[in-house]
């Protein structure tokens, strides 16, 4: 893999009319990330793998990036830079905020509303109808049953 220098050197040899995705898994450093690209005058494109499963009545924001193998369910809505992983599912509904990453194999059921910033652990399940604060994180392999309050780490089963 080449390098292609840091964030300023970059930005230096962009053209404006470039749109950009940002491959970077932890939400709060693709928030800063985005925040230099938009202070640049750079706007963020879309990626979504032909082998996902949209549903209908899907909105996204720019940024959003959607795996091969994942399912996104009806009336579904995206912030931007949402990163949904291969196998995640996300159920009727749901509302996800701006860099919330989904990882591989989670389940978020339907009409779940997940906070910015939020990472959702592989293989996690949140349970229909609960809400998940800004900044949080559910760990691999947990199952949330209850609402989580903002900037908290749950992880087990059931989820604390």
């Amino acid at each position: 893999m080449r390098y292609l220098g840091t964030t300023s050197e970059v930005l230096d040899t962009i053209a404006s009319d470039v749109r950009y995705l940002i491959g970077v898994g932890s939400p709060a450093a693709r928030e800063k990330i985005d925040f230099q690209y938009r202070q640049a005058g750079l706007q963020a494109g879309t990626a979504i793998h032909p082998r996902a499963t949209i549903g209908s009545d899907f909105q996204l924001a720019p940024g959003t990036v959607i795996c091969a193998g994942a399912q996104v369910s009806t009336n579904v809505k995206f912030g931007a830079h949402v990163h949904i992983n291969p196998g995640a599912i996300l159920g009727h509904d749901a509302r996800l905020s701006d860099y919330v990453s989904v990882n591989p194999g989670a389940i978020v059921s339907g009409r779940v509303e997940v906070g910015s910033r939020v990472l959702v652990g592989a293989g996690s399940i949140i349970l229909q109808g609960l809400t998940v604060g800004a900044g949080s994180l559910v760990g691999a392999g947990a199952v949330v049953t209850k609402d989580v309050p903002e900037r908290t780490v749950v992880k087990g089963v059931p989820a604390r």
